[in-house]
């Protein structure tokens, strides 16, 4: 029988085979002891090759890569899945369209002991488009398409209100002190900030870890739409967490402006970070038309726009 590991890294996934692989060969690929961690693929219903190609990986050595199935119910519920399955004490999740750095659990296991009183863990995530003849025109004065997916806290470890899904990691006494991620909250993306929202609600931080770096890898064919629709759910969840945390909303007539100044931007120049940026806005409007008016939740989602100039 193979020993308890120290770390036990979830993925979830669904219908990524193509990019699931490079995913189970990086996090396999660690500058960390192999017999010091196991990694978990939880399949959320895929109706592509998922499961033969992490038939591959079942082969007995370090780490060992292990396999559940399961039907199409979502992120949180494969989360969940993979955490009643897990054996170590400390759990990394991310997502199967990802590369990892070479020492990225190893971050992760520095900042265990570094920050022993923390909630949740959670490191950088930076964009590659990948196939670049397919990405659309920026005027290159208003930012970059990568800068619109990066989540970047700087060089130093800080204490954080969120970090992203696609690199996070818990302690199993969090798991045990607030319980699981909430099932009922199916977004396919951030379904884990009202969990988050919970970690701080009873006292516990979450720390940013600098070196626990990933590439979160983005097909250029699929980056038009991609974006919009991504970055519009986003500020709509940005409203919702600003809510639920007790914190102010934001400004609708700040959000207006923004609206009208990026999409006359956007227009004239023909740039789609300006496009992008002008219904993240309009998605803080509508999350307040939500919030303000009809008085229901907003889909849950920490939100750039709230934090940006």
């Amino acid at each position: 029988m193979t020993p308890t590991p120290f770390i036990s890294v979830i993925i979830p996934t669904r219908n990524h085979a193509r990019l699931l692989a490079d995913t189970v060969a990086s996090v396999r690929d660690q500058q960390y002891p192999a017999d010091r961690y196991e990694i978990i693929v939880v399949n959320d219903g895929s109706t592509d090759q998922t499961e033969s190609v992490t038939q591959r990986f079942l082969d007995g050595k370090l780490p060992a890569v292990r396999y559940l199935s399961q039907p199409p119910t979502g992120l949180n519920t494969a989360r969940n899945n993979g955490l009643r399955h897990a054996r170590a004490d400390y759990i990394v999740f991310t997502d199967d369209d990802v590369e990892t750095e070479e020492n990225w659990l190893a971050a992760y296991a520095n900042a265990f002991q570094t920050h022993p009183t923390a909630g949740a863990w959670g490191g950088p995530v930076y964009p590659r488009i990948e196939g670049n003849d397919f990405l659309p025109h920026v005027c290159g004065e208003c930012g970059s398409l990568e800068e619109l997916e990066m989540f970047d806290r700087g060089k130093t470890d800080i204490t954080v209100d969120w970090v992203i899904g696609a690199n996070f990691a818990v302690p199993r006494t969090t798991i045990d002190q607030i319980g699981f991620f909430n099932e009922e909250i199916r977004l396919g993306y951030a379904d884990e900030t009202e969990w988050m929202i919970r970690v701080q609600r009873v006292g516990l931080t979450i720390q940013y870890v600098s070196q626990a770096r990933i590439w979160h890898r983005r097909p250029a064919a699929e980056v038009r739409h991609m974006l919009i629709k991504r970055r519009f759910r986003k500020s709509m969840g940005g409203v919702w967490y600003a809510r639920e945390a007790g914190g102010p909303p934001p400004s609708p007539l700040r959000a207006l402006r923004r609206t009208v100044r990026y999409g006359y931007h956007a227009l004239r120049r023909d740039c789609h970070v300006g496009r992008v940026k002008a219904v993240s806005e309009l998605g803080v409007l509508c999350g307040l038309i939500k919030w303000i008016w009809l008085r229901t939740p907003t889909p849950a989602s920490p939100s750039d726009v709230m934090h940006s100039g």
